[in-house]
């Protein structure tokens, strides 16, 4: 038998109300975007439309991490 585990009720704030809510990046949250809008979700107003997050400093920074460290590895394997 499972182990459970009841958390007594709590109020949650709510911070906006959607139809539709697609989180997620890539192919598959585009997908479900505009299938979403194709199916008629499409009642858009300047706050709930598509939102484009830039990449800011430490972006960069961790890309840069990240490729330092491939070209670590690689160089350790090639290496020996």
């Amino acid at each position: 038998m499972k182990e459970t585990y009841t958390e007594a009720p709590q109020p949650i704030e709510v911070y906006d109300k959607c139809d539709v809510l697609v989180v997620g990046s890539g192919a598959a949250g585009h997908s479900a975007a505009i299938a979403a809008e194709v199916r008629g979700f499409n009642l858009r107003t300047r706050q709930s439309g598509y939102k484009d997050y830039p990449l800011h400093t430490v972006d960069y920074l961790a890309m840069a991490l990240c490729a330092l460290l491939l070209a670590a590895s690689i160089a350790l394997v090639v290496l020996g």
